[in-house]
């Protein structure tokens, strides 16, 4: 079994670096512990003791390849080198996987376990069911460990995914947002930090339609849209029949 220890984010980065003669992770998947929380949390005898807990379950050693605790400290776990990284099978029906995480599964040749033998998991103290990730240590210091992990092995953010994508739970926890995640990602990169823009080409007018990213869907103001694309938005029978047309200006 893995010699477990506690680690700085810099100390962290270096143990990764020596991770790197190993498999190649090609996603992440992020997890929290649920149980314990961020109270019951005691340093190294906590997570010696979700070790404890997954040996019950049968399994050969601590599940996932990184734990982050609410004093900042990260904790390895499961090494590259092992054959399994034990963290998310694939437990939903296929047909409840998203479209995008299959297009990830094909990457993997279509293996169902694809989670435990590509994607590198990290498992964050707390129960972010009620906890508030945006003001957790532990949770930033998740994803300052999955930034070094996305850039060391040049993973792009969208292959950041929770483990609800591919499991019947709410873990990383329903208060988290994926779309949030990506985000906060996306800044520790160096990728743009400001909001979701819809630009209008030719030229570069910025249509003010409100868009966000959600869960790989960008959804925005239907009419600010339209309108800006020259139609007019006629929703007089969206009460009554369900519809809402669209007429392009000018047209009888």
């Amino acid at each position: 079994m893995v010699t477990i220890r506690a680690h700085t984010l810099s100390e962290f980065e270096q143990y990764l670096r020596g991770q790197m003669g190993h498999r190649a992770p090609r996603a992440t998947v992020l997890h929290h512990t649920w149980s314990p929380n961020a109270s019951q949390y005691k340093g190294l005898n906590t997570i010696e003791g979700i070790r404890r807990y997954h040996l019950g379950l049968g399994w050969s050693d601590i599940a996932a390849n990184a734990y982050t605790a609410p004093d900042g400290l990260v904790y390895n776990g499961r090494a590259l080198s092992a054959g399994n990284w034990c963290h998310a099978h694939v437990s939903r029906s296929w047909a409840d996987v998203k479209q995008r995480n299959r297009k990830v599964f094909a990457l993997c040749n279509s293996d169902r376990n694809w989670p435990n033998h590509y994607a590198f998991g990290i498992e964050t103290v707390g129960n972010f069911d009620s906890e508030d990730p945006k003001s957790s240590i532990a949770m930033a210091t998740s994803l300052d460990v999955l930034a070094m992990v996305h850039q060391l092995w040049d993973i792009p953010v969208e292959r950041c995914f929770a483990h609800r994508d591919v499991a019947n739970k709410t873990c990383p926890g329903s208060r988290v947002n994926m779309s949030w995640v990506r985000a906060e990602l996306a800044k520790r990169l160096g990728g743009s930090t400001g909001p979701l823009k819809v630009i209008m080409l030719p030229g570069s007018a910025v249509i003010s339609c409100a868009p966000v990213l959600e869960g790989g869907t960008t959804r925005c103001n239907l009419r600010a849209l339209a309108e800006a694309l020259g139609y007019e938005v006629i929703s007089d029978h969206l009460v009554k029949q369900n519809k809402i047309y669209l007429r392009r200006r000018g047209a009888l």
